[in-house]
């Protein structure tokens, strides 16, 4: 019998890879009876089409045990090998494939992969990779992103236990697992902030929404979070197991560790010891970089970054600083200080592209202030 409070219950998602037997490559345009077939056998379970359309997705029914949940996770399996084989192609379970050209695949007819190649072009393109995710649900909201702050420091672990994915685009790519440097071309992923409840994640969903950055938190791809159709967390970051018992054991490892820090916060261990959140704004990770570069959001708005919330004010008295650097006149006479003039300029241009400065017009002056620092550091600074 559970212990009181501490009930769990479990699902996991696996994205398959559909190849062919014969040349062992990716199939870009598998037959849609694999999909059909998948859908119509499916029983308690889900399978969805993923981003591409050479990958499938399954979702294991709601488990109350780990034994629970490796029945239900040899169904899963079961279902799209057999789908796959009575239409000529094999399931394979990898987060990459060896040699398959990612230039190849065809992003699945959908409205909301097709949105998001249109809104993150090649970094979308490029994300021929598959995971496995392994959901637990228990105790409250707010206990549950306690622990999921708690668990944080455990991820690393994961990923080197999951680790399958060598290969990438027909070469060695020097990691045990590659996936997590493709999905961290991609916005908010990563590690994710502290939260002590679920109204500061609530909090920061609601400031992404406002600025147009995500329209629900399925959008914020950290390596962990709380599910946005469960209630759940989500552990993200591992890749998928070539083999079901390393699977299982990754889903008891989590099942463990969650169990441990459940009862340390049911014994005010998270609230009052080391595993407490630091207070201060919360933001996702590699976000800050993305509404410039892809010139998705709008530059008047106000927004988070690294932890603060920038408004217009502040870019506009930077750029009033910028303009007052030294003109190329004055700056001819000292040859030291017109590199460091330059430095300073090409430092400060970096920084509103890497924080994304929200500024009224911005784009217009940084491209005068680019032609005058490339003119300036041409004439003066090379010799």
């Amino acid at each position: 019998m559970p212990e009181p409070g501490l009930e769990f219950t479990f699902g996991i998602e696996e994205e398959f890879f559909l190849v062919d037997p014969e040349t062992r490559d990716i199939i870009a345009d598998p037959d849609p009876g694999i999909m059909e077939r998948c859908e119509r056998e499916s029983g308690p379970h889900t399978v969805v089409p993923e981003l591409l359309r050479s990958q499938v997705e399954t979702n294991t029914r709601v488990c109350s045990s780990i034994a629970d949940l490796r029945t239900a996770l040899a169904e899963t399996r079961r279902l799209v090998v057999e789908a796959a084989e009575a239409y000529g192609a094999r399931a394979m379970a990898a987060s990459t494939h060896p040699f398959a050209a990612w230039r190849e695949q065809q992003v699945t007819p959908k409205a909301r992969y097709q949105e998001a190649e249109i809104a993150l072009q090649e970094a979308v393109r490029r994300f021929l990779v598959g995971g496995m995710h392994i959901h637990a649900g228990f105790g409250d909201p707010d206990s549950r992103l306690r622990v999921m702050t708690a668990i944080r420091r455990h991820l690393p672990l994961f990923i080197a236990l999951s680790a399958s994915s060598p290969f990438n685009d027909g070469g060695f790519t020097g990691f045990k697992s590659y996936r997590p440097i493709v999905i961290g071309a991609l916005p908010r992923t990563g590690l994710p902030g502290p939260f002590r409840s679920q109204a500061e994640f609530d909090g920061l969903v609601e400031e992404y929404r406002r600025i147009g950055a995500i329209r629900d938190s399925s959008e914020l791809r950290t390596d962990i979070r709380p599910s946005h159709a469960y209630p759940t967390i989500e552990i993200r970051s591992c890749d998928i197991c070539p083999r079901m018992d390393e699977s299982m054991a990754l889903a008891a490892l989590y099942a463990s560790l969650l169990r441990r820090l459940l009862r340390q916060d049911e014994g005010e261990g998270l609230r009052g010891r080391g595993c407490r959140p630091s207070r201060g704004r919360k933001s996702s990770p590699r976000t800050a970089g993305w509404p410039n570069a892809m010139e998705r959001l709008p530059l008047s708005e106000m927004w988070t970054v690294a932890g603060e919330s920038i408004s217009q004010t502040a870019p506009r008295r930077w750029w009033r600083r910028l303009w007052r650097t030294p003109a190329p006149s004055a700056a001819r006479r000292n040859s030291a200080g017109l590199r460091r003039s330059c430095t300073t300029v090409r430092r400060r241009i970096g920084s509103l592209s890497a924080t994304s400065f929200a500024v009224s017009k911005a784009q217009t002056t940084r491209k005068r202030c680019m032609r005058w620092w490339t003119r300036y550091w041409r004439k003066h600074a090379q010799g």
